[in-house]
């Protein structure tokens, strides 16, 4: 008798500790859930980056095209104002402070440009590690629920 008595009590202590273990195991994939939704919402604030970085890219080109529009203009208007002789001459440093303030927009638009090339880059490389993290993170999960049935 003392045998059995042993035996279920160590049958008990068995099935408290598989009980206790289905907790814990529960615990982690409540856990590994809410972690994959953090990740997507995060991998869907990458993505929404990214594409606010091409809208700036997008407006940078317009920049761009206006800078060089207003540096013809400037170079027409230098032009002009040479054939207008000396009643030109006002005219003249007129449309060189336009040329310059072109050339200003042109240069500051490009290092904008290069900045924002190198965040699309970091972006990118973010997105990437952020599909690595959530695909070994559902493999764990799924591996999870596999113990847990």
């Amino acid at each position: 008798m003392e045998k059995i008595d042993i035996l279920l009590v160590q049958l008990e202590n068995s099935k408290n500790s598989s009980i206790e273990g289905k907790k814990i195991l529960n615990k982690e994939i409540e856990e590994l859930k809410g972690l994959v939704l953090n990740t997507k919402e995060l991998s869907n604030t990458v993505n929404e980056l990214e594409k606010d970085s091409q809208d700036i890219q997008g407006i940078l080109n317009i920049i761009n095209q206006v800078s060089s529009q207003t540096n013809l203009l400037a170079l027409n208007a230098s032009i002009e104002a040479s054939r207008a002789g000396e009643h030109g001459r006002g005219f003249s440093v007129i449309a060189e402070e336009i040329r310059k303030l072109s050339d200003e927009s042109r240069e500051s638009t490009e290092k904008i440009e290069n900045i924002v090339k190198y965040i699309l880059e970091k972006i990118f490389n973010i997105g990437e590690y952020m599909n690595i993290i959530l695909n070994q993170i559902i493999i764990y999960q799924q591996d999870m629920s596999n113990v847990e049935t």
